[in-house]
């Protein structure tokens, strides 16, 4: 591929290409896909760029991971085909064309009751695909299943195929996600039938996908014993270049823009702060029936902020449809886009519920994420010395096992033992340590993040967690009492006081038992002493009949 065909884009290009001006002053246009990948000529929108490298140069790691990821070039199909694709009539039937020709049937069961009507077509799977290991094997092999897409008998993923790294490097095994990643972008002066494929290229995703999921459970299974819309200008003018296709033909141009939008979306609420200062941010992704995702954002406002009153409700909710002629944008968004006609019962053919469509698959593909938090939240271990779980293979010598540092490291033990040798963080205790550091999964170990805290004393072992004041405690248990972490039980004692006015010793002594099977006492041995008297009661009344009795 010469040199002269790659093209980067600037900053000041991608304010020029985002001046269209369209009928919403406040609708945000990130450009055109124009901007083309450093490595083998993906394009790609200049706002999905690599944020964190130079501001002058737009890169772009999704499609290739960098370079590391290089198939072979598609060849340039006969021109007899190139017109069929071009045709609208041949891509509406082209599943049924190109099964004419399939050496192999598709695994899943095929839900066609949702093309029913005037909706824009959706290939959509339910239930489970059924792939085993042969039907795996035979989507390696992709012309046999797709012969109008793979005309030159290209092969598929395989898994001898390998990243273009040091051969040094341990793992260099090109995974299927990283495949069809791969596949899933347009290139520059590239033509391909699979991104030009319509319905069958929505099989395809979906397939694709499903393989992927496949291969995971496989890995899981066989290693199991061993481990322990239209608004949206940007996909207008994508489609324009593609007179043939329709948006819904190119799932993965609406989950590239749709993934663009919600984070500019979401910087928006951050920087522009409507809302006022957010503090944290958590969303989750859903893909509706027809395959068209959409996400809940969940945003922590700053006290100052927040939300005190009722009448302040109006300044940010409603509920009111828009006004057709003050606002006819916002009106056209909300009637078009955000109400349904009637569900459940009224119509239960009604696509509210989810399958596997090709915009997921294509979002999975991509690894977009599905659940997001800002602020990060990091797990920290609890457990007694010597008492954590380490997972290891079955085939490990035990000496080995327990030798193991690394294995046995936690976030807990990293902690004392970082107290040994920087005491900068002698003054946190263990559940505010991550204020100041953060825990790197991958090395077992605790780096200190910039502060200007002054450092006092800290613990440095099991035993300094004991010590309260100077004096050690036998059990964590009564440090925590000390420290007056624990309650007191009065709860429970109330409870068997409650009680006892009507309950046998039986009844007290089956109470007693279930609260130290399912409650948490802080401290079982000082109530039993407290009320145990009253557990005697009927012991008590038996002895004396007997005793009497003799």
């Amino acid at each position: 591929m010469p040199s002269s065909r790659k093209k980067r884009q600037t900053p000041n290009e991608h304010i020029a290409l985002s001046s269209s001006q369209t009928t919403n002053s406040l609708y945000i246009d990130n450009g055109d896909c124009t901007c083309v990948c450093d490595h083998w000529y993906a394009l790609f929108w200049y706002d999905k760029r690599v944020s964190a490298m130079s501001s002058n140069q737009a890169h772009y790691n999704h499609c290739c991971k960098n370079g590391q990821v290089k198939l072979l070039i598609s060849r340039i199909p006969p021109l007899s085909l190139v017109t069929l694709f071009d045709q609208f009539q041949f891509l509406a039937n082209i599943r049924a064309y190109n099964n004419m020709f399939a050496m192999t049937s598709f695994g899943g069961k095929v839900d066609e009751s949702l093309n029913i009507g005037s909706g824009p077509y959706v290939f959509k799977i339910e239930g489970l695909m059924g792939l085993n290991e042969q039907t795996l094997y035979i989507l390696c092999t992709c012309p046999l299943q797709y012969p109008l897409l793979f005309i030159h008998g290209e092969s598929g993923w395989s898994n001898k195929l390998r990243l273009t790294v040091d051969e040094q490097e341990t793992d260099r095994k090109m995974t299927m996600n990283m495949f069809y990643s791969y596949q899933l972008h347009n290139r520059l002066n590239m033509y391909t039938l699979l991104l030009r494929g319509g319905r069958l290229f929505q099989q395809y995703m979906v397939d694709a996908y499903a393989s992927i999921e496949q291969d995971r459970l496989n890995y899981l299974r066989y290693n199991q014993n061993a481990l322990r819309n239209e608004f949206l200008q940007e996909i207008v003018r994508y489609m324009d270049r593609f007179h043939a296709l329709k948006a819904e033909d190119r799932p993965v141009v609406i989950a590239r823009v749709f993934h663009m939008k919600l984070l500019f979306f979401t910087k928006f609420l951050k920087t522009q702060k409507p809302f006022g200062k957010v503090l944290a941010d958590l969303y989750t992704i859903e893909f509706q029936k027809r395959g068209l995702p959409h996400y809940h954002l969940l945003l922590w406002i700053d006290h100052p902020d927040k939300i005190k009153d009722a009448s302040q409700l109006e300044a940010y909710i409603s509920t009111e449809i828009p006004d057709p002629i003050t606002k006819p944008v916002l009106y056209r968004i909300v009637t078009e886009s955000m109400m349904h006609g009637p569900c459940g019962i009224a119509n239960s053919k009604a696509p509210y519920s989810r399958f596997i469509c090709p915009h997921e698959a294509a979002w999975r593909i991509f690894n977009f994420l599905t659940h997001y938090r800002n602020r990060p939240v990091q797990v920290l271990a609890i457990h007694l010395e010597n008492m954590k779980h380490i997972t290891f293979r079955d085939n490990e010598q035990l000496e080995s096992v327990v030798s193991n540092e690394y294995a046995k490291a936690t976030t807990l033990t990293k902690w004392l033992a970082n107290n040994n040798i920087d005491a900068n963080g002698h003054h946190l205790r263990y559940i505010d340590y991550i204020s100041d550091y953060r825990w790197l999964n991958n090395r077992k170990h605790w780096k200190h993040r910039v502060t200007e805290r002054t450092p006092a004393v800290g613990c440095r072992s099991f035993e300094d967690i004991k010590t309260i004041g100077g004096e050690l405690f036998l059990t964590f248990q009564s440090a925590c009492e000390k420290l007056g972490l624990l309650g007191d039980d009065n709860e429970w004692f109330n409870a068997i006081e409650e009680v006892v006015a009507w309950a046998t010793a039986t009844d007290l002594i089956s109470l007693f038992t279930h609260m130290l099977l399912f409650c948490e006492i802080s401290n079982p041995k000082r109530l039993f002493e407290q009320q145990w008297k009253k557990f005697e009661s009927d012991a008590s009344y038996t002895q004396h009949i007997v005793n009497d009795e003799n």
